[in-house]
């Protein structure tokens, strides 16, 4: 079902199209350059409402998964818009978080990361970021690899949800106390900082080899291709609640320091 699923997708965008959508999505993403576009880039947030046969019980999740964004991909093509067709790998925030040991906790009915900072000067005793097994980092980045291995390589792969060094280390520390500690241990904070800035490059690069660089460095929404010279994308949902002073001592540099790595960088915000 999956390798039939790939075939029609594969029909129903064919490389023109493909370019077509790589052109006008280019013209968005770089209004200044010098070229041209026959239209605005568009998506539209609808289906067709294409019916498919039932899925066998046995499939695995992974390959459900798959199967459900395949059939998304496919129902969407009749729509001439710019949905770039590629496999979304899930959302959850304690992403990069979980490098350092986080968790998630639910909250009120809402998942958060659970903090590991009890103190400010837990931060120097902090174990290495790595990719662990039995963690979310590790888990999606298998995802990735079995998506691109499944599909042969024939569509692209999606970035998890890849919150920035800011939102890493507030949800770290804590949130309201991070916010309410910036001015108070800025030392503290700023060594967090450097460690989720290194933490999210070395994540960028796992996710590069795991799909062999067919990655599509955007999470927000998973429907949009970004040319080469954008670089990545990470989320800060906190810019909508910090002051320009505050985001200039401790989300810019760092931002920017990933930006130096990947050749630019996208920052998305939900505020």
């Amino acid at each position: 079902m999956i390798d039939e699923l790939i075939e029609k997708v594969l029909e129903a965008y064919p490389p023109e199209r493909i370019e077509r959508i790589k052109k006008r999505s280019e013209y968005t993403w770089n209004s200044n350059k010098d070229f041209e576009s026959d239209r605005i880039s568009y998506i539209v947030f609808a289906n067709s409402g294409m019916q498919f046969p039932p899925i066998p019980e046995k499939t695995s999740d992974i390959d459900k998964e798959m199967i459900h964004q395949l059939r998304f991909m496919l129902d969407h093509s009749v729509i001439d818009d710019e949905h770039f067709p590629a496999f979304p790998s899930g959302i959850e925030q304690v992403t990069i978080p979980s490098m350092f040991g986080c968790v998630k906790e639910s909250i009120s009915a809402s998942d958060h990361v659970k903090p590991i900072i009890n103190s400010p000067s837990d931060v120097y005793s902090l174990p290495e970021a790595e990719i662990r097994e039995g963690f979310v980092c590790h888990d999606f980045i298998s995802r990735m690899a079995y998506k691109h291995k499944r599909s042969q390589g024939k569509l692209p792969v999606y970035i998890t949800d890849i919150q920035g060094p800011f939102s890493c280390a507030a949800q770290m520390w804590g949130i309201e106390k991070f916010l309410c500690d910036l001015n108070e241990y800025p030392n503290e904070i700023h060594h967090l900082l450097s460690l989720c800035t290194d933490a999210i490059i070395k994540y960028y690069h796992a996710m590069y080899e795991a799909v062999e660089g067919d990655l599509v460095p955007i999470h927000c929404m998973p429907v949009l291709w970004v040319p080469k010279d954008c670089g990545v994308a990470v989320s800060d949902d906190f810019f909508a609640v910090y002051g320009k002073e505050t985001a200039k001592e401790f989300s810019v540099p760092y931002l920017e320091k990933i930006g130096t790595e990947f050749g630019g960088v996208t920052a998305h915000t939900c505020g």
